[in-house]
C-alpha cells in the first residue's frame, strides 16, 4: 500500500487567527480527520510517534519524508519543527506535498502562494464535511502531482534535472543515480525519487527495473515495469519482464504472470525466452505437459541453445523422476557438449548449466564447483536463483530430494549482498526490444541483398538472392512489409520517422537486369512502408561493380549503379550527388569513384547521415575495402556548403568492415595463414578522420555476419570531447544460405534514436537484430538487443 506521512504539532495548542488565538486539538485532527481521509484514499497513515524503528529520530522523519508517496504537513500555528520539515520534503522533491491549515490561520509570507487546504472541526457535521473533502483532495494531488516551488527553482537555474524542460540531462542524472546506487534501500529510494517526475523514459525505467529485480526487490520492480509499459504498451519484452517479476512474487501472482507472458507473445509470437519463461511458471505449477510444449516450441527457434537444451533434459526428467534414466541421458549428454565448448564460450550462464547436469549426475563436488565459479562471474544473482529452483523442483518431484533441498540452499547462499552497480551490457541484457509507437528517429538498416545468379561449376545459373513470390516463399519485401505494417507484425512504424540505409551489395554480378530487380525491391518497400525516398541512404558494395566492365575500361565499372541511383532517385539525384557530372551517355567522362558520395541532412530529425564509396579499387582481380584521403576531401568540400548544426547525429555508411570480425586465422594448403583481406585498409585513417568530425555512427556490411562496436581512437590529438564511434556491422539480409557461413541467419537491424543531440551517461539508441534461420517456413526473430548510452 501506499504511504501517507504526517508532520504537524501534537497535543492541543493555540494558533494565531484572523479571530486571534485558536485552540486546536491536533490529535484530533490527525485522529478524526486526517487519518480517515488518507485510509479512504487507501493509505497507510503514519506520524512521527507511530514509527517503530531503531535508529535515531532524524533518521526515522528523514527516511519517512523521502519515501512517503504523499506528506501532509499541518502548518496552523507557527511551529518549527513542522516548517522545518516541510522544507526538507519539498527540497527532496520526491512526491508531493499537501498543505492544511486550520480554518481562519494566518499564513506566513513565504507560503501564502501555495494551494493550502482549510479545515473545520468546530463540528461533527464540519469535521465529515471536512473529511470528505480532504480525502478528494489526496486523490487529486496524487493523480496530478506538481513540483515543488523549490525543484521549481532549481529546475529553473539548471540545478536540478526536468523530463520535461531536457530530457536527454535528465534520462542522464536518472541512470546516474542507478548506477550509484549499492543496495536494495539506495535503488528504492531513487525510484522514491523518480516517482515524481513525469514523463520517465521507459528504458532507463527498465534499468532500474532489473536492478531492483537483482536485489530481489520483485514487487518494486513490477511497479516500475508497469509504469515503463504506460509509456510502451505494445512492447513485448517489457511485458516479459512484468510476468518474471510477478513470477517470482509467489504463487499468488501466478495468474497475472501467465496474462503478462501471453500478452507479449502477442506481440512477438516468434521469442523463445519468453516461451521459457512462461514454461517455467507453467512447470512450478505442474502444468508439465503445457510447459513440455512450449519448450519444444522455444528449442525449435533456438536449436542451439544451450537454455533450451537443458530444459528439454529437465522436462524429460520430470516427466518421471522415479525411473529418470531417460533424463539423466539427456543430462549426460548435455554435459559433454558444455565441457566441449571453446575456454572463451564458457561464462556464468554455461557454469550454472554444467553444475545443474553435475547434480542430475550424481556428482555433488562438481556442482558446487561450477556453482563457486559462476558466482564469482555472474553479473546478475537471476544466474544462480534460476538453477537453485530448478534443483529444488527436482527435489519437490521426488528426485534426490534430500541433497536436491541441501544443494539449492547453498546456492542461494552464494547470492551476495550488498548489490554491485550493473553496466548493461550484451552479455548481461536479455534479448530482444520490439519498437512501440516510433516518434523517434528509427534507422532500418539492411545490407547485402544480393539479386542476381552466378554460373555453378555445371554451368547452370545459380539465384543467389534468398526470396522469391511462390507457393513456398515469398519476396524480401513481403517478409519486411510483414515485420513493419501487418496487424501481428514486430515493429509498428511511421514512415515518416524512419529512415531507410542500404549498405550495400544490391547485386550480384552487377548486371542491368540484376539493378532492375534491386531497384523494383526498393520502390515497392519505400511505397509499402511509406518511406518517401529523401529518407533513403545508399552505398555500393563490391558486387555492385561490375567486374567484366573493370576487364574492358576500369572507369565503367560503376556505370549500372551510378545508373541505378539515377533512376531510384529521380530528379533529386543530382542534389543527392553533386559531384558526379556524369551525363549518362556512353562516351562522356565517367566520375571518379571518390566523387560518389552523398551527403544527406535531417534537420527535423536532428541527422546528417553520409554515404561514402569504399569500392575504391575494387576490380576483377583486387577485393578490399578503401576509402582514400581524395575522398575525405571530397566530403570536407561537401561539409563546407552546409551549415552544419552541432547537435546533429552524425552517421556514416559504408560498404566493407573498418575492423576485422573475431574469426580465427585460416592455415593454407601452401602453409601461410590466410586472414580476411576484404577490411578497409585506411580504416585507422576513417576511423580517425569520423572521430575528428564528430560522427556518432557507423553503418556496414559485406561479411555477412552481424557486428557492433563502440570504438576511440586516442593519440597526440585526441580530443576530451571526442565521444565513441559506435560502428554496426549489418549481415545479409537477402543472400541465399550458399553464401552463409554454417548457422549463420540472414539479418537485419532496427536503431531507435532515444536522444537527440547525444548526451553522455544518457540512454543514446536502442539496436535490435532480427535475423531469419536458414530454414523451410522460418520466422524473423530476435537475437539480441542493446541500449547504449551516449
Amino acid at each position: 500500500m501506499r504511504k501517507l506521512f504526517v508532520i504537524m504539532p501534537f497535543g492541543s495548542r493555540h494558533a494565531p487567527s484572523d479571530a486571534g488565538l485558536s485552540k486546536i486539538d491536533f490529535d484530533v485532527v490527525y485522529t478524526r480527520l486526517i487519518k480517515p481521509a488518507g485510509l479512504i484514499e487507501s493509505f497507510i497513515v503514519l506520524r512521527i510517534d507511530e514509527v517503530a524503528a531503531a535508529g535515531s529520530i532524524s533518521d526515522q522523519y528523514l527516511h519517512e519524508l523521502f519515501t512517503a508517496e504523499i506528506v501532509v504537513a499541518d502548518i496552523s500555528g507557527p511551529n518549527p519543527n513542522v516548517l522545518y520539515e516541510l522544507g526538507i520534503r519539498q527540497a527532496m522533491g520526491t512526491g508531493p506535498t499537501v498543505l492544511i491549515a486550520h480554518k481562519g490561520t494566518d499564513l506566513p509570507f513565504d507560503i501564502r502562494e501555495q494551494r493550502v487546504f482549510f479545515y473545520d472541526i468546530s463540528s461533527d457535521e464540519q469535521l465529515l464535511l471536512s473529511r470528505t473533502n480532504l480525502s478528494r483532495v489526496l486523490r487529486e494531488t496524487i493523480a496530478d502531482a506538481g513540483i515543488s516551488p523549490i525543484q521549481r527553482f532549481l529546475q529553473r537555474i539548471g540545478a536540478s534535472t526536468s523530463p520535461t524542460q531536457d530530457k536527454a540531462a535528465f534520462d542522464q542524472d536518472f541512470r546516474g543515480r542507478i548506477e550509484r546506487a549499492r543496495n536494495a534501500n539506495q535503488l528504492i529510494a531513487v525510484w522514491n525519487w523518480a516517482q515524481n517526475h513525469k514523463p520517465l523514459p521507459a528504458f532507463t525505467l527498465t534499468f532500474l527495473a532489473n536492478r531492483l529485480a537483482d536485489a530481489g526487490e520483485w514487487q518494486v520492480a513490477a511497479e516500475v515495469i508497469r509504469q515503463a509499459l504506460e509509456l510502451r504498451p505494445n512492447d513485448f519484452e517489457l511485458h516479459r519482464y512484468y510476468g518474471f517479476y510477478l513470477r517470482n512474487l509467489g504463487e499468488t501472482h501466478y495468474a497475472e504472470a501467465e496474462g503478462a507472458f501471453r500478452k507479449a507473445l502477442e506481440f512477438n509470437a516468434s521469442d523463445p525466452e519468453t516461451m521459457g519463461m512462461l514454461a517455467g511458471l507453467l512447470k512450478r505449477q505442474g502444468r508439465l505437459a503445457d510447459a513440455a510444449v512450449l519448450y519444444q516450441q522455444g528449442a525449435a527457434l533456438s536449436p542451439a541453445d544451450p537454455y533450451m537444451k537443458v530444459n528439454g533434459a529437465a522436462m524429460e526428467l520430470l516427466a518421471n523422476p522415479q525411473s529418470p534414466e531417460k533424463g539423466i541421458r539427456a543430462y549426460g549428454a548435455l554435459l559433454k557438449e558444455l565441457d566441449s565448448l571453446p575456454r572463451d564460450k564458457i561464462d556464468a550462464w554455461i557454469e550454472v548449466l554444467r553444475a545443474e547436469a553435475c547434480f542430475v549426475l550424481n556428482d555433488d563436488e562438481g556442482a558446487r564447483k561450477h556453482f563457486a565459479v559462476a558466482a564469482q562471474t555472474a553479473s546478475s544473482p537471476t544466474v544462480l536463483r534460476s538453477p537453485a529452483d530448478q534443483i529444488e523442483l527436482f527435489g519437490t518431484h521426488g528426485f534426490r530430494t534430500v541433497a536436491a533441498r541441501e544443494l539449492s540452499s547453498w546456492v542461494r547462499s552464494l547470492i551476495k549482498e550488498p548489490i554491485v552497480p550493473a553496466t548493461v551490457t550484451p552479455a548481461a541484457e536479455p534479448a530482444a526490444k520490439a519498437q512501440a509507437t516510433h516518434l523517434n528517429p528509427v534507422i532500418i538498416h539492411l545490407s547485402d541483398v544480393h539479386f542476381g545468379s552466378k554460373l555453378g561449376s555445371d554451368g547452370k545459373l545459380i539465384r543467389m538472392h534468398r526470396f522469391f513470390d511462390g507457393d513456398d516463399s515469398q519476396t524480401l519485401e513481403d517478409h519486411l512489409l510483414r515485420e513493419f505494417r501487418s496487424t501481428k507484425g514486430h515493429f509498428s512504424l511511421d514512415g515518416r520517422s524512419a529512415v531507410l540505409v542500404v549498405s550495400g551489395d544490391f547485386t550480384y554480378t552487377a548486371t542491368s537486369s540484376e539493378f532492375t530487380e534491386a531497384l523494383q525491391f526498393l520502390e515497392k518497400l519505400c511505397s509499402r512502408l511509406a518511406i518517401p525516398r529523401d529518407r533513403v541512404v545508399l552505398c555500393p558494395g563490391n558486387h555492385d561493380v561490375n567486374w567484366a566492365h573493370a576487364k574492358i575500361d576500369k572507369t565503367h565499372r560503376f556505370d549500372q549503379y551510378i545508373s541505378f541511383l539515377a533512376r531510384f532517385y529521380g530528379e533529386a539525384f543530382r542534389d543527392r550527388y553533386p559531384l558526379i557530372k556524369w551525363d549518362l551517355t556512353v562516351d562522356a567522362e565517367r566520375p571518379r569513384p571518390t566523387d560518389l558520395i552523398s551527403l544527406q541532412i535531417l534537420p527535423n530529425d536532428g541527422l546528417l547521415i553520409l554515404s561514402l564509396n569504399s569500392c575504391v579499387y575494387e576490380t576483377e582481380e583486387h577485393h578490399y575495402g578503401y576509402i582514400s584521403q581524395r575522398q575525405l576531401r571530397n566530403f570536407e568540400g561537401l561539409m563546407e556548403r552546409e551549415q552544419i548544426d552541432n547537435d546533429l547525429v552524425r552517421i556514416a555508411v559504408v560498404h566493407h568492415h573498418l575492423h576485422p570480425f573475431p574469426e580465427p586465422v585460416k592455415l593454407e594448403v601452401s602453409g601461410e595463414h590466410q586472414q580476411d583481406q576484404s577490411t578497409i585498409r585506411d580504416s585507422a585513417l576513417v576511423e580517425k578522420y569520423l572521430e575528428k568530425h564528430g560522427f556518432d555512427l557507423l553503418l556496414h556490411g559485406h561479411k555477412h555476419k552481424a557486428q557492433l562496436r563502440e570504438t576511440l581512437v586516442r593519440d597526440t590529438s585526441f580530443s576530451s570531447t571526442t565521444r565513441p564511434l559506435v560502428v554496426f556491422g549489418g549481415g545479409s539480409c537477402g543472400v541465399d544460405s550458399r553464401e552463409l557461413e554454417h548457422n549463420v541467419p540472414n539479418h537485419y537491424e532496427v536503431i531507435e534514436l532515444l536522444n537527440i543531440p547525444r548526451v553522455r551517461g544518457a540512454d543514446f539508441l536502442r539496436v535490435e537484430w532480427r535475423t531469419l534461420d536458414v530454414a523451410p517456413g522460418a520466422d524473423w526473430t530476435t537475437s539480441h538487443t542493446w541500449t547504449l548510452t551516449g
